[in-house]
């Protein structure tokens, strides 16, 4: 409500009372994934009992302990968040492994199973799995139709009383993903031996079933867990104490779509492997003989997710070590600098970029140019932008909210991007 007498200060309470309504939610979703708002130093890596540990310079195995005294513990609700936010995420993931084939089969299905709270969904595991021996066979019908099988007797969940879900419970993700909606239109067989584990060159497909969606928000969920995915597969050890997933298997892996649909922000995928080579179709397979085809997580199995809807982690958790790799991942791939650094005063900010997400067809934002031009006025060593995402490329969005030290906007797709602010 405006008034005759009103000040600027007055315009500015309004403008912050009523964008922090509109955006607290997903500023509490991403737990201040800000790098001002946060420590600059990354999160430790909790190694599992027994797991080796690669020295970074030499490369040499050793065995640790992860025993610590009492007084080193966490508390419940600290335990909580590292559990599903921190690097636990990824090696408890890495050691919780299941064998889906007998011994006697040529083909192997080993699965990963990772933790979640029950929001989205309400099952307790999400899993990954990595096939061996998988042959990719011709149809009548065209390349689009051809089919996956295993020589492996899917129906049978071998492993599966290890305290994990089957892998033939249906588990509704959205838009129809997940590994369990991808493995219902794999074949398996108990006889036929066309495909080994063992005998076939070690190449590596990443095999992706989207949602076929054309929102940012859910794209950059997929893209973060399919990334996620792979990393598990580099921290988990097989039977002889070596990487699932080498440096040398990583630059020659390739992302395979299972869909032939041309989507939106398709470059981010490019976040997953880093190897420069661009994803392709299934449909432009050859038919024949895979070694390794990871299926990887499914987007909406993202503990951002379980943040954005769960309000028991938005103070609670203030950790940002999955959304920081995939901040620094987005900004090495185009080329932009880190700017993070640690929590600071605001004397040390004489000048701030404030960039307002100010959208033309839905979500508006009331009188914004009256309550903007009162902020610059009240405050002209501030700059404050308003911006249309939808009139400028993904690199363009990435550089501009990079360069933010305030981001403003409604709740929605539109602020994705409130994990990239340095």
């Amino acid at each position: 409500m405006k008034s005759s007498s009103a000040t600027p200060a007055f315009f500015l309470q309004v403008l912050l009372i009523s964008f922090s309504m509109c955006f607290i939610l997903y500023i509490s979703a991403w737990n201040l994934f800000s790098g001002k708002a946060q420590h600059s130093s990354p999160a430790p890596t909790h190694v599992q009992t027994g797991q080796a540990y690669h020295e970074p310079q030499t490369g040499a195995h050793t065995r640790i302990t992860t025993w610590l005294p009492k007084d080193y513990e966490l508390d419940d609700t600290a335990k909580k968040c590292e559990r599903i936010f921190g690097s636990s995420y990824i090696t408890s993931t890495a050691a919780r492994r299941t064998s889906h084939c007998p011994v006697s089969s040529p083909s192997r299905l080993d699965c990963f199973h990772a933790a979640r709270e029950l929001t989205p969904h309400e099952w307790p595991l999400d899993t990954l799995c990595l096939a061996r021996g998988v042959q990719l066979s011709h149809s009548a019908e065209g390349a689009a139709n051809n089919t996956f099988s295993i020589q492996c007797p899917l129906d049978d969940d071998f492993g599966a009383g290890q305290q994990v879900d089957s892998i033939q419970t249906p588990k509704p993700y959205f838009f129809g993903t997940g590994v369990t909606q991808q493995l219902a239109n794999w074949a398996s067989s108990r006889s036929a031996k066309k495909c080994s584990s063992a005998s076939i060159k070690a190449e590596w497909i990443v095999l992706v079933r989207r949602g076929l969606t054309t929102a940012l928000w859910d794209i950059f969920m997929e893209v973060m867990q399919a990334m996620i995915s792979v990393d598990i597969l580099r921290t988990a050890l097989d039977e002889s104490g070596e990487p699932y997933m080498s440096d040398e298997d990583l630059s020659q892996a390739q992302i395979v779509f299972e869909d032939n649909e041309t989507l939106p922000f398709e470059e981010l995928w490019h976040l997953v492997l880093r190897n420069h080579k661009p994803p392709v179709m299934k449909k432009d397979l050859e038919p024949g003989c895979y070694h390794n085809i990871v299926l990887p997580l499914p987007g909406s199995s993202s503990p951002i997710y379980t943040a954005l809807l769960n309000g028991e982690f938005h103070r609670a958790c203030r950790d940002s070590f999955l959304v920081r790799a995939l901040r620094r991942r987005v900004l090495s791939y185009y080329g932009f600098a880190d700017g993070s650094g640690p929590l600071q005063s605001p004397e040390d900010f004489p000048s701030l970029n404030i960039t307002i997400i100010g959208r033309k067809k839905t979500r508006m934002i009331w009188d914004l140019e009256s309550m903007v031009d009162a902020v610059r006025t009240q405050h002209p060593a501030h700059t404050v932008n308003i911006v249309d995402f939808e009139e400028l490329t993904l690199r363009e969005q990435v550089q501009l909210v990079s360069e933010t030290d305030i981001l403003v906007g409604v709740h929605g797709s539109s602020l994705t991007h409130a994990h990239l602010p340095p």
